[in-house]
């Protein structure tokens, strides 16, 4: 198994002006090309990929699961557009 991680709030990519949306998209084509790689190769290794959050003193830190296919359900639906803020509803980590 390989994992894939990414973190938010990241400096370098807030000083290059990504998103947490443009972050995670990334995380996902990673995740979608090491695949295709593994595949090629011969090797059918699962990949998961995994985003860690801090939320801050009050609220603390913690890692999620992110479901590429859930992923790229809801991005066809709501491209990811740079500089877009994303509605309340899809910007909260689950509990």
């Amino acid at each position: 198994m390989v994992a894939l991680y990414a973190h938010a709030p990241c400096g370098a990519a807030t000083k290059i002006g990504m998103s947490l949306a443009q972050i995670l998209d990334n995380l996902v084509q990673a995740k979608l090309e090491l695949k295709q790689a593994l595949l090629k190769a011969g090797a059918a290794t699962k990949v998961v990929c995994l985003v860690h959050i801090d939320r801050g003193a009050e609220e603390g830190k913690r890692t999620y699961f992110l479901s590429a296919a859930e992923w790229q359900l809801m991005t066809r639906h709501n491209p990811i557009v740079p500089g877009r803020r994303w509605p309340a509803q899809l910007a909260k980590a689950a509990p």
